[in-house]
């Protein structure tokens, strides 16, 4: 048996075995890193459900100031952006914002006018401010005095001991008040006053103008036609005699044009009491008719069958 070489060892480790080897460790490597992998997602896992967790069991109004104050920085923001770009749109904005609009308190009166008065109030002074759903909320709060705030109290109050959410859109906040203050049968008396309103002896501009606020309160949105329809049968029967041939398709042209006519109406019946007056002074004076100039606005006109008829020369022509 041929000595062994000194230097050598007893089991020399070839290329191969030494591949095979790395290749074992690296697999070892691979199946610790995927246990780890899958450890750190399910801890991920198992943190993420006790956070759902917490957050479910946070107190409901704690999570309402929350997104209060997450509104009211958005507002903020908002506002801010929107003051200068209309500042480089309008250079007239900084004189429009300095304009002083003020608002009144609103005390709870037991009186549909008053609420709705007041409401329509706010909702100029609004819109002169560009004020979000948010500010237009926390604003109204603040015109509130007596029993009105009193009232506003116990709603909110209600709100959250039923656990339901905060009331935070101007809109809704309406609709609670007029739940409150105005009776079930409000629309309806209004409606039916707006049916049977007459002129009668009211000036043609004071009859307008009930007429619109009528329209105004019973929030009318029939078609229009139907309005001028409404409007007209109103009117004393003089002037529903000269509306009549005339077709208009505005409520403000037929406003526009009763009130001409009623002038007309009332410079005529001025002009025939004087022409009435100089004829009781002439009585037993003969007068020639094909010498006399007629002194009234009007002009005999002869008919085809000879008769004379009376035109009035001064009607207004629309």
């Amino acid at each position: 048996m041929a000595p062994t070489k000194p230097g050598k060892t007893d089991e020399p480790e070839t290329d191969f075995e030494r591949l095979v080897q790395m290749m074992e460790n690296i697999s070892k490597q691979v199946v610790d890193s995927d246990t780890r992998s899958k450890l750190v997602e399910r801890r991920l896992a198992d943190l993420e459900a006790a956070n759902q967790h917490d957050e479910a069991s946070v107190n409901g109004e704690e999570r309402n100031h929350d997104r209060q104050r997450y509104d009211r920085r958005n507002d903020r923001d908002a506002e801010r952006h929107n003051f200068h770009r209309g500042y480089e749109q309008d250079p007239d904005e900084t004189v429009m914002r300095s304009v002083k609009v003020d608002t009144p308190n609103f005390d709870g009166e037991l009186n549909p006018k008053a609420l709705l008065d007041w409401l329509a109030t706010m909702d100029c002074y609004f819109e002169w401010h560009d004020m979000s759903e948010a500010r237009r909320v926390r604003f109204a709060k603040i015109k509130l005095v007596g029993q009105a705030r009193l009232f506003w109290t116990n709603v909110e109050t209600q709100l959250k001991g039923a656990g339901e959410e905060p009331i935070i859109h101007w809109g809704e906040i309406k609709e609670r008040w007029k739940q409150k203050y105005l009776p079930l049968s409000y629309q309806q008396s209004l409606l039916d006053e707006w049916q049977t309103l007459r002129q009668d002896d009211m000036p043609v501009a004071e009859y307008i103008a009930k007429f619109e606020e009528f329209m105004l309160r019973c929030d009318i949105r029939e078609d229009r036609r139907m309005t001028i329809s409404q409007f007209r049968s109103g009117l004393r029967p003089e002037l529903q005699r000269e509306l009549i041939p005339h077709t208009m398709k505005t409520l403000e042209r037929v406003f526009q044009m009763v009130q001409e006519l009623e002038k007309y109406l009332k410079s005529s019946n001025v002009v025939k009491q004087t022409d009435s007056q100089i004829s009781d002074c002439h009585v037993g004076t003969s007068v020639t008719p094909s010498s006399t100039t007629p002194t009234s606005t009007t002009n005999l006109v002869k008919t085809a069958k000879g008769k004379g008829v009376l035109v009035d020369t001064q009607m207004p022509r629309f």
